[in-house]
């Protein structure tokens, strides 16, 4: 984007969060001005009328009229607000017209192959017309006949279900179920309205097809080229209504199945991660596709418990994205190719020393924004330019959110000079704001016997998890990492991989190994990781934070509950209790001692106690 239509559609966001607009209104307002000035070298005041003609007229070709309008909406009130700021005298953008539909509306537009379906066709709509319905349903139908019958070119009389199905089949894997049930619903309308003309004997359509009304409605309704999968889905399909679930639960899960299955003549053990989620790309959102795919997880968990196969190929969309990847390298181009390679180059440095996974994807991320549309090289880039950047957003990030942008580039350009691309960085330190050093939140005893007594009533696994969590101050990450191997009863320690996968041994009390061998009685996986889901799989770090989290809420905490609150509790309990600053480094995993005397207060008690000793 244009580094001056930047600036001046962000002071345009900035005015609609003054004026107090949702959140959702103004990032739709973002969406919408970003999708028009994207690719425009001319700043805001060069675009003409004819220029947003042009546009219109492209997206009038793709996008349906109520897309458009509230495009172009945005685009009126952006240039509203340059008119008012005076930035322009007048607005390119002139009042969209909308279309006039046909007066014979209900008349089809196209001409058919067969003379007979078209006449046909033009009396069901005149009769769809008279019984009432409105334009849009009418011009819906008028659509999907003229769709229909424009590929099924024999006559309407000689039709059958299967020309029906097999051209719907086609179809099938690019449209969204409900699109195919809206295909069959007008499909039979109109052989329902030729039976009933006595233009036909009987309809080439089975009702039951639509309706979706069945008796046994866990079992699968259509044909599954292997058998074998036919009966494993039904045998998993009353399981979930022997479970409890609800039928429109077991009947959307059934036609997820089978859409996956129906043509795959592969056993279902041999359908690999890969296949899954190709066949996932759809043509539907990003969160339907979750939806179908969650189904497929759920009916593969069910398999490996069966024992039918030992592990499930579906795994998390997030996990699927980063297989086969280096996260090291950017994922989309940039503009300038010559800041790709350097970029790319310091990266791969970062991964050479050791960082985590995570440092480095942010590094990735934020770099690729940065400099994802500029055209000069990081080279010629100035101080003024950066600052230009950095004032833009100052009053949109947190101070801390600036410090670390900042502290990425600085990284960056200090490689540049190390690689001696450049003599001199031109980040200055005075831009980086002071940051008040933030005093450990800990948990006082009364909020620590809070949860204590909340995880009495969690399951063994969550009271597992608190319980190592207060023994030995481990990062989530850590704990997330264990394996059952890594514990050692004996001696009571646990051998994790903190940052920069440094390893280390951190010790527990005997109660949280006691807790810790009733939690491992009772799993029955053969899983090597310490924690698992009831999937069988690891126990993300999401997850353990959404359950600490839920506990902290219980315990009804003034604030939330998080995994790192209980390793800010741990440090100052052993601090409070005398123990030596290289001891509690060495439990933490803290390479510099400074990082540890943030510790080194005393807490809320000790303070009040300490008071009262000398002033009474």
């Amino acid at each position: 984007m244009n580094q001056k239509n930047h600036m001046v559609v962000n002071e345009y966001l900035l005015s609609l969060k003054n004026a107090n607009n949702k959140e959702s209104t103004i990032s739709v307002h973002r969406c919408r001005l970003q999708f028009f000035f994207k690719c425009r070298k001319e700043e805001f005041t060069e675009i003409t009328r004819e220029d947003i003609q042009k546009w219109l007229k492209k997206l009038q070709e793709d996008l349906k009229d109520r897309t458009v309008q509230v495009n172009v909406a945005s685009l009126r009130a952006f240039y509203n607000f340059c008119m008012k700021m005076e930035y322009i005298e007048t607005s390119p953008v002139m009042e969209i017209k909308k279309r006039i539909y046909n007066k014979e509306y209900w008349v089809l537009m196209k001409t058919l192959p067969n003379e007979e379906n078209q006449t046909v066709v033009n009396e069901y709509l005149k009769d769809m017309k008279d019984s009432g319905k409105n334009v849009g349903s009418i011009i819906s139908l008028r659509t999907k006949l003229q769709r229909f019958f424009i590929a099924v070119k024999k006559p309407y009389f000689s039709i059958t279900a299967q020309d029906i199905d097999q051209w719907i089949d086609k179809h099938r894997d690019k449209w969204s179920t409900t699109t195919v049930h809206n295909y069959y619903y007008v499909v039979r309308s109109f052989f329902s309205f030729c039976e009933e003309k006595d233009y036909i004997e009987t309809m080439p359509t089975k009702k039951t097809r639509w309706v979706g009304k069945t008796e046994k409605y866990w079992e699968i309704q259509q044909p599954i080229a292997n058998l074998e999968n036919r009966e494993v889905l039904n045998e998993f399909l009353l399981y979930l209504k022997e479970e409890g679930y609800t039928k429109k639960t077991i009947e959307v899960t059934r036609s997820t199945l089978q859409l996956f299955f129906r043509k795959r003549l592969e056993r279902f053990s041999f359908i690999t991660t890969e296949e899954i989620y190709l066949w996932g790309n759809l043509n539907v959102s990003r969160k339907t596709i979750s939806r179908y795919i969650s189904y497929i997880r759920s009916f593969y968990r069910f398999c490996v418990r069966k024992g039918y196969m030992e592990k499930s190929p579906v795994i998390y969309h997030w996990a699927w994205k980063a297989t086969g990847k280096n996260y090291w390298v950017l994922s989309k181009p940039l503009v300038n190719v010559r800041n790709q390679e350097v970029i790319n180059e310091f990266l791969l440095s970062m991964k050479v020393y050791n960082l985590s996974e995570g440092t480095i994807r942010s590094y990735c991320n934020f770099l690729s924004r940065f400099f994802h549309e500029k055209e000069e090289s990081f080279e010629t880039l100035t101080s003024d330019c950066i600052l230009t950047w950095l004032i833009q957003y100052q009053n949109e990030w947190k101070a801390r959110t600036i410090r670390n942008y900042l502290s990425m580039l600085s990284s960056f350009y200090r490689f540049c000079v190390e690689e001696e691309y450049m003599e001199k960085s031109p980040i200055k330190m005075q831009w980086f704001p002071r940051i008040p050093k933030s005093i450990p939140k800990y948990l006082e005893k009364p909020e620590v016997a809070k949860v204590l007594q909340v995880i009495e009533s969690e399951n063994i696994r969550n009271r597992a998890i608190v319980e190592l969590f207060l023994a030995t101050g481990c990062r989530v990450g850590e704990v997330h990492q264990l394996d059952k191997a890594h514990i050692d009863f004996e001696n009571r320690t646990a051998t994790v991989t903190g940052k920069g996968k440094k390893i280390r041994k951190v010790h527990f009390t005997e109660k949280c190994s006691l807790i810790l061998e009733r939690y491992l009685a009772t799993r029955k996986d053969q899983q090597p990781y310490l924690f698992v889901t009831q999937g069988e799989t690891r126990l993300g770090t999401a997850s353990i934070r959404k359950i600490v989290g839920r506990i902290g809420r219980t315990a009804k905490l003034i604030r939330p509950l998080h995994p790192h609150r209980f390793r800010h509790t741990f440090a100052t309990e052993l601090l409070s209790k005398g123990a030596n600053l290289s001891f509690i480094a060495d439990e933490l995993g803290h390479k510099n001692l400074k990082v540890t005397q943030t510790y080194a207060t005393y807490t809320k008690q000790e303070i009040l106690t300490m008071y009262r000793k000398y002033m009474g």
